[in-house]
């Protein structure tokens, strides 16, 4: 929560978003259809933790506090550098004294998944640490905070993804074909494949997903702390 305003940058795409280029990713050809899959992304993760928060702000939003939202997952937009040297630093300094700091993200990486699944995820990883970004950034968030920050809370969610689970999993399943489908000449490229190659290993993947043999998952994390 903050009183001043930023000195970032704003990109439309994502609502209020502090950056000082490009989405890392890829540069969008449908931007609606990937706004529409953040907002989607968005209401599951406020259903997993039971709010749009977890900071113990509820008061100050009652009573009308100032509150700056930068976006919701922005894990592969800056590299770690950035998060540290800028972003980080700036949210530090907008946010008044025993405000408090939130981030939510996705932790990039599958478990008790298929080998085709798990192999097209890795890839994507791969291809944006290539790139400078590090998909698992949610996990250093507490480390980067301190120590300017105190009272710095890790909260730690597994979501399901395929048909094994009826209700989130194959949501989540949805909006794993949706972000690799937007992504498709980024995961050629980063995994050195041919489109033909990426198509059968997109196949041997959902057809995983879509099979009760594996139980696909993966973790959805919040850090949360109170500046000093």
């Amino acid at each position: 929560m903050g009183n001043k305003k930023s000195s970032l940058n704003q990109n439309s795409s994502s609502g209020c978003i502090i950056s000082e280029g490009k989405h890392h990713d890829e540069d969008f050809s449908n931007n609606l259809t990937e706004i529409d899959r953040q907002q989607d992304l968005h209401y599951h993760i406020k259903l997993v933790f039971n709010g749009n928060c977890s900071a113990p702000i509820h008061e100050y939003l009652q009573n009308g506090c100032k509150v700056l939202d930068i976006g919701s997952l922005m894990g592969t937009v800056f590299k770690d550098e950035e998060w540290i040297n800028k972003v980080i630093p700036e949210l530090i300094r907008v946010t008044k004294p025993q405000g408090w700091i939130e981030f939510s993200d996705i932790n990039f990486g599958l478990i008790d998944a298929g080998p085709n699944s798990t192999h097209l995820i890795n890839g994507i990883t791969q291809g944006l640490s290539d790139s400078g970004i590090n998909a698992r950034s949610i996990t250093l968030m507490k480390n980067w905070l301190q120590p300017r920050v105190m009272n710095i809370t890790e909260l730690n969610k597994i979501a399901p993804i395929g048909v094994w689970e009826p209700a989130l999993g194959k949501f989540n399943l949805q909006d794993c074909v949706n972000y690799v489908k937007l992504r498709k000449s980024f995961i050629v490229d980063s995994m050195d494949i041919s489109e033909n190659e990426f198509l059968k290993l997109e196949e041997l993947a959902y057809a995983e997903f879509d099979s009760t043999k594996y139980k696909g998952k993966f973790s959805i994390m919040r850090v949360f702390g109170q500046k000093i």
